[in-house]
């Protein structure tokens, strides 16, 4: 018995010793359903199709945020918004000091930690407590059109030592103004066509006022320059990574890439992210694990799953309120084991969902039952159908909010 835990002590120990950097790649308004890598017909992502064939690709990834708030704390702490509470734009509660964000586990571990993204934005309100644990900061841009220059000077900074860093990209955002060519890759159009004057991208009121909804060509010229923006992405994505290669941080290096949450295309009637529907919460997640072999995983998970997966990939131990579960298992082959319920949240609504069944309750109390299995694409609501199941449902939130951290 102690040979065997004087090996396991050593194995641990080198591990320590030689764990690799982390990087964390936040794509914000990105869904999975209109990446080409996920099956969508137009080629919005060659880049990261050619990427996850030397990654791990997870087909059936959630994000537990309908928007960027509750989203970013959900990937930082691997707790549900039911658990750290912060789902409020603009609001003032901050994040417990039960819950410890990635930053602060790798800080911990002796990494130097990098954010590098908007600094001065609600949607990723460091007041709040995203950025806690976060010893140097980089808004390369404005968080929109990301100085490659500034981010390249970042990375040669963070080279010399063991590093987490934490990119985030707008790019995907509305207003959509993808770059020439992308504009108008898929019928979408110029910011000429559209009568936008240079400068005014920004301004997402004038955005919309270049379209009349009501006609469908308006309606598919709106969408193809959404399609458009994520072939910036997928640049900035290529570039990005082309950068880690040529300063030889690629190679043993951990990398996760994610979004926050999609966008609607009048799916479930309505534009943009408001409804916690497949479209909303189906985002990309891929892994570059080391000594894990490239894999698509077509078993769900989450985006709470992403901080204890980093934890077990470094031999780091995780808190007591993290909802989340490993994937590095699941990377290697070994089913996962869920047995409870999922929850995301947005502004009016909050969700919580199983294999079977996914129930949506707006803030007034109006419920939307969802069978998965029979309806993946979320068309029918059968509430009245299955009030056994929306009143079980409920219990199971509401214990779920009582619960919150320990």
């Amino acid at each position: 018995m102690l040979v065997a835990l004087t090996a396991l002590l050593a194995v641990f120990g080198a591990s320590a010793a030689s764990r690799p950097n982390v990087i964390l790649i936040s794509l914000d308004t990105v869904g999975a359903d209109h990446m080409s890598l996920y099956g969508y017909p137009r080629r919005t992502t060659p880049f990261l199709s050619r990427l996850a064939r030397e990654w791990v690709t997870f087909e059936n990834a959630s994000s537990n945020g309908g928007y960027t708030l509750p989203s970013h704390f959900s990937m930082f702490t691997g707790a549900f918004p039911t658990t750290h509470g912060i789902v409020d734009a603009g609001g003032t509660s901050v994040l417990s000091p039960k819950l410890r964000t990635l930053a602060e586990y790798l800080k911990e571990a002796g990494y130097a930690t990098h954010w590098m993204g908007p600094v001065d934005s609600r949607w990723l309100d460091h007041r709040r407590g995203l950025a806690r644990g976060m010893d140097f900061k980089t808004d390369p841009g404005g968080g929109r059109d990301v100085e490659q220059r500034l981010v390249t000077a970042a990375l040669r900074k963070l080279a010399s030592k063991k590093f987490f860093l934490f990119f985030h990209t707008y790019l995907a955002h509305t207003p959509y103004f993808p770059k020439p060519p992308h504009d108008r890759a898929f019928g979408g159009s110029s910011r000429d066509e559209l009568r936008l004057e240079p400068g005014k991208w920004g301004d997402a009121d004038r955005f919309l006022k270049a379209f009349d909804f009501s006609r469908a060509e308006d309606r598919a010229r709106f969408q193809a320059l959404y399609d458009g923006a994520l072939l910036d992405v997928d640049e900035r994505l290529e570039s990005f990574i082309g950068g880690l290669k040529a300063l030889g941080l690629y190679d043993d290096a951990l990398i996760v890439i994610t979004g926050d949450h999609g966008d609607e295309f009048w799916e479930h009637g309505a534009i943009f992210h408001t409804q916690l529907h497949r479209e909303l919460l189906h985002v990309p997640l891929l892994m570059k694990l080391p000594g894990v072999a490239p894999a698509r995983v077509s078993e769900p998970v989450l985006s709470v799953d992403i901080v204890p997966t980093v934890l077990e990939a470094l031999g780091l131990a995780g808190g007591p309120n993290v909802d989340g579960k490993s994937l590095l298992g699941l990377a290697r082959g070994v089913p996962l084991r869920r047995e409870s319920y999922a929850t995301a949240t947005t502004m009016g609504q909050t969700a919580i969902w199983d294999r079977k069944w996914k129930l949506i309750l707006s803030d007034a109390g109006e419920a939307q039952l969802f069978d998965l299995e029979g309806d993946p694409k979320e068309r029918e609501n059968v509430s009245s159908a299955h009030s056994g199941v929306v009143l079980a449902m409920r219990t199971a939130l509401e214990a779920l909010r009582l619960r919150r951290m320990r």
